[in-house]
């Protein structure tokens, strides 16, 4: 199935030029769940958009906690980060760990990801979600 849908995309390349890509990838290879290695085995057919475009600001919360996000606004940036560096409070002081990290964690700082809409998220979360292990995605305009 997989190699079917492949080669009908290399003819629609063929067919419609890089235009093809995006439709490959959004239309056939995020709904198969195929995430950031099968994109980089698939260059030709697939379209990987850089973070940076899909995401592109970044606004740092503290030393161990910023939001990449598509279009945040400041009063939802600030919102959010309160109530995160908060829950971060809380975490430290219910484990009593003095804020160290737990054994064998070598993460420096949580990154919240946060996509305009489902549609979004879908696209391109399962791509950006594995870059970072200590990710956590957001999909909804209320502030966390």
């Amino acid at each position: 199935m997989h190699e079917r849908a492949a080669t009908i995309a290399r003819q629609d390349l063929y067919h419609r030029g890089e235009g093809a890509k995006q439709s490959y990838t959004l239309g056939y290879h995020v709904n198969i769940f195929g995430k950031k290695q099968l994109w980089e085995q698939q260059p030709d057919i697939c379209q990987i958009p850089a973070v940076d475009k899909v995401l592109p600001h970044i606004h740092q919360c503290s030393d161990t906690l910023y939001i990449r996000h598509q279009d945040l606004t400041s009063d939802e940036l600030s919102i959010s980060c309160s109530k995160l560096t908060s829950l971060e409070e809380d975490f430290h002081t219910l484990l009593a760990t003095g804020k160290q990290p737990v054994a064998n964690d070598h993460n420096e700082a949580l990154q919240v990801v946060t996509f305009t809409n489902w549609s979004q998220y879908n696209a391109y979360g399962q791509l950006f979600m594995t870059s970072v292990p200590t990710t956590v995605a957001c999909t909804s305009r209320d502030p966390l």
